[in-house]
């Protein structure tokens, strides 16, 4: 079973990465908003302030039980954080950064229509349909992460070369890293394909396990600074641990709309 108190740390966390973000990087609204137009620095600035005013409510109502409003508010954020993003371009893979994202904007909207109605503090109890949908959602990013590291994807690059600077044992070259990323995105991209078509608890363990470590990541190449990008991306490692300690509840007429698009069997 999924306590509330889980999906409170995750919009928390998830709520603080954004913050720590706009902080320390500004946000790609304010960026598109200062490269594309006209308008003062002070008045761009007033977009952060904002930015970081709704997410310090989202963490207040998280923290009060109010989820569904704090999802909302989540939501909002992590929409016009991915909109921009892909409306100012100019990095590899931002020509698909909705596809990569999925999880990180989707799993709210996903939570606000298909969690229970009454959560209670013994436990949130999820659909079978709100258990495919979730678990597809984090497939679609496994899939989408698999594709940028068989394309070598520069920023992983990145990555494993920073994360190699705390092994001085190893000389690692380009080529070894280009074989690496493409042994990584062929796993992502056969994992994420079996959660859609028979998805199982081990692979949720993996996918779990694979996305806190992936996501702790970014401390290798960035020191501290990196909690932003480690705290955005609570969602990937926890939603598959969620998936794992969900419980369901009896299946009910309101996700009838999802009837075909999934199979009954359960996770």
């Amino acid at each position: 079973m999924v306590g509330l108190r889980f999906w409170q740390a995750l919009i928390i966390l998830q709520s603080i990465g954004l913050m720590a973000q706009i902080l320390i990087h500004s946000s790609p609204v304010s960026k598109h908003l200062y490269f594309a137009t006209n308008l003062p620095e002070t008045t761009i600035l007033i977009a952060d302030v904002g930015l970081v005013l709704i997410l310090g409510a989202c963490c207040v109502l998280a923290r009060f039980a109010r989820l569904r409003h704090s999802l909302l508010l989540l939501l909002a954020v992590a929409w016009s954080d991915t909109l921009f993003r892909f409306i100012r371009g100019g990095s590899f893979g931002s020509d698909w950064v909705f596809f990569s994202s999925i999880l990180r904007y989707a799993w709210p909207l996903a939570l606000i229509f298909l969690v229970s109605k009454k959560p209670s503090t013994d436990g949130v109890f999820l659909d079978v349909y709100a258990k495919r949908i979730l678990a597809a959602l984090v497939a679609l990013t496994f899939i989408s992460h698999g594709i940028k590291a068989i394309a070598l994807a520069p920023n992983f690059k990145d990555l494993i070369f920073a994360t190699a600077l705390y092994i001085p044992q190893i000389q690692v070259t380009e080529s070894m890293v280009n074989l690496m990323l493409i042994l990584i995105g062929t796993m992502d991209l056969v994992v994420g394909s079996l959660i859609l078509l028979r998805p199982s608890r081990g692979l949720l363990a993996w996918m779990g396990f694979w996305g806190l470590l992936t996501a702790c990541s970014r401390f290798s190449m960035y020191g501290f600074n990196g909690i932003a990008d480690v705290l955005i991306r609570s969602p990937h490692w926890m939603i598959p641990f969620a998936l794992l300690l969900a419980k369901p509840k009896p299946r009910d007429a309101t996700f009838a709309f999802v009837i075909g698009l999934f199979r009954s069997r359960k996770v």
